[in-house]
């Protein structure tokens, strides 16, 4: 939905610092500033120690245990926010409002957007941002999606200088699960309709790349082989494999989804792999965003800026991914919905996230697509014998069970 910069700047300071932000009078005429690197790395130090102190105060109410390392240190918060003071006044902030609490993260906010290099990418906690390096700032894009017309703007960024909380919370908790998010967007209301800005992350498809898929090359293609028979499916159909299971599918589709960029590039160097597999992905990033854009309509009215239930941000993963296997490339899609399930069942997700708990209902549903119109029971090992299917799926194929569930969600939302 539509952030409020400066309330969730004034959330996160009381967070933080654990007291009301200060009354501040209208600011006066002043010298217009922008903020500095050096200031962005002041702010990346003051919101960790502010994220440390909020992160043991969760775990101490939830009875949990604090991670290695964890220094909740209220003097580094001081510290950090006396830097970051220094810094703006550095900058040429207005010392009047440096030294009003409630005014930094707003400050260094009104400087970063007045520069244009750096933008504030706000989640849906609403009370946490990133900060993230502008590479490329389109302001007009369009996609034709089931006969209409979706407009948003597009900013493509290739840095991260701050996380947000709940991707600094995630990393910090669990460092071995890569947190990647290749598209976020920022919905608003317009001529009755959602639009907004997508903005898509070269830095978060680079580590894919260079992460999971570059290393992952030769396994992924012998997955691909090995999947080929059916055996190797129902060889992990008890539930101690299910994990497995999942894997070995999603590996087959990311496979088969990249197979014909890695002919392309498959005997190039390294830095051109990379450059490929992140202008490749970046498109299938954008679509999908731009599907979750549309598919917000189904669920609230446009200028309805209420947080979306669980239920809701469940419903809407599934029908952007829907809409992104119909419009897109469906193979990376069911992949990226194998590869969330298996993180689920893995712990590396909480099961009940709503992302989680779509990404699985997905995984079934399409699967389920293969026993349609089939009067038999299904047997002990007819799970592995779908994710087999779903693995070796024609894309038409699975882009067809696809149609069939988006217009089957969209009926139940009264669309």
């Amino acid at each position: 939905m539509t952030p409020r910069p400066l309330a969730a700047a004034l959330a996160l300071v009381a967070l933080l610092g654990g007291c009301a932000p200060e009354k501040v009078d209208a600011p006066s005429p002043e010298r217009r500033f922008t903020t500095s690197r050096a200031t962005l790395r002041a702010l990346h130090d003051y919101l960790s120690a502010g994220y440390e102190l909020r992160l043991a105060r969760e775990l101490e109410e939830a009875g949990r245990p604090l991670p290695p390392g964890l220094a909740a240190d209220a003097a580094r918060l001081e510290q950090a926010r006396d830097q970051l003071r220094q810094s703006l006044r550095e900058d040429g902030a207005p010392p009047a409002r440096v030294d009003a609490e409630a005014e930094l993260l707003p400050l260094v906010h009104e400087g970063a957007e007045r520069g244009g290099r750096y933008a504030f990418i706000f989640p849906p906690d609403g009370d946490s941002f990133a900060v993230v390096r502008i590479t490329e700032d389109m302001p007009e894009r369009e996609v034709i999606l089931f006969g209409r017309l979706v407009r948003y703007a597009l900013v493509v960024h290739d840095e991260t200088i701050v996380d947000d909380y709940p991707t600094w919370r995630a990393r910090r908790l669990n460092p071995a699960a890569a947190v990647h998010r290749p598209a976020t967007y920022r919905a608003e209301a317009r001529d009755g309709r959602w639009t907004g800005v997508v903005r898509v992350d070269r830095a978060a498809i680079k580590a894919l790349a260079e992460q999971q898929f570059l290393p992952q090359v030769d396994a992924l293609r012998d997955a691909a082989r090995r999947a080929r028979d059916e055996a190797a499916f129902l060889a992990l159909a008890d539930e101690p494999h299910h994990v497995e299971l999942l894997l070995l599918a999603r590996a087959t589709l990311r496979w088969r989804s990249l197979e014909a960029l890695w002919s392309l590039v498959g005997s190039r160097p390294r830095e051109t792999q990379v450059a490929r597999f992140v202008e490749d992905y970046a498109v299938r990033a954008e679509l999908r965003a731009a599907a979750e854009l549309l598919e917000l309509g189904r669920l609230r009215r446009p200028g309805d800026e209420a947080p979306l239930t669980p239920e809701e941000r469940a419903a809407l993963f599934e029908l952007a991914a829907l809409s992104a296997m119909i419009h897109g490339e469906p193979l990376g899609v069911a992949a990226d919905a194998l590869a969330l399930s298996a993180a689920s069942l893995q712990g590396l997700v909480p099961q009940d996230d709503p992302t989680a708990l779509a990404a699985r209902r997905l995984v079934i549903a399409l699967c389920q697509a293969r026993r349609a119109g089939r009067a038999a029971s299904p047997g002990p090992h007819d799970d592995a014998r779908d994710l087999a299917w779903l693995a070796g799926a024609d894309p038409e194929d699975l882009r067809a069970a696809a149609t069939a569930l988006h217009a089957q969600r969209a009926r139940a939302l009264g669309q």
